[in-house]
C-alpha cells in the first residue's frame, strides 16, 4: 500500500489570513483557501503531545498526515466534517526506504464561536 493511500483517508481545505484596508482605514481580515482538496489523514493528538505543545504555549488537539508542502503555523484548516482547526506546527518528515516525504501538522480545533 502506497503512502498516498495511507494518507487520503480525508481531505482538507487550507486557509491563510490576508489582510487588506477597509473603507473606513481599518484593517479587514479575511480567509483565504491557499489548498484545496488536499488529501490528509486526521488524527486526535496524543496526551504527551498535548502536553508538550501546552508546554510551548501551544493548544493541539489533532494531528494531520499529508504529503502537501506549504502549509504554515497559524493557517487554517476545514476538515471534509466540518471542524475548523488552526495550525500550530508543520514538521517535515523525510521519506526513507522507498517511503514518500510526508508532513506531521499539529492543529488546535476552534470551537464554535471562538
Amino acid at each position: 500500500m502506497s503512502l498516498a493511500a495511507l494518507i487520503g483517508e480525508d481531505v482538507i481545505t487550507v486557509q491563510r489570513q490576508t489582510a487588506s484596508k477597509d473603507s473606513s482605514g481599518g484593517v479587514a481580515r479575511t480567509w483565504t483557501d491557499t489548498y484545496v482538496d488536499v488529501p490528509c489523514r486526521v488524527e486526535d493528538a496524543s496526551a504527551s503531545a498535548m502536553q508538550i505543545y501546552a508546554m510551548r504555549q501551544m493548544v493541539v488537539t489533532h494531528r494531520l498526515f499529508t504529503q502537501q508542502s506549504g502549509i504554515g503555523m497559524k493557517d487554517r484548516i476545514k476538515t471534509s466534517d466540518g471542524r475548523t482547526l488552526v495550525v500550530e506546527d508543520a514538521l517535515k518528515r523525510r521519506g526513507i526506504g522507498g517511503m514518500e516525504t510526508f508532513y506531521v501538522v499539529m492543529a488546535g480545533e476552534l470551537r464554535a464561536g471562538s
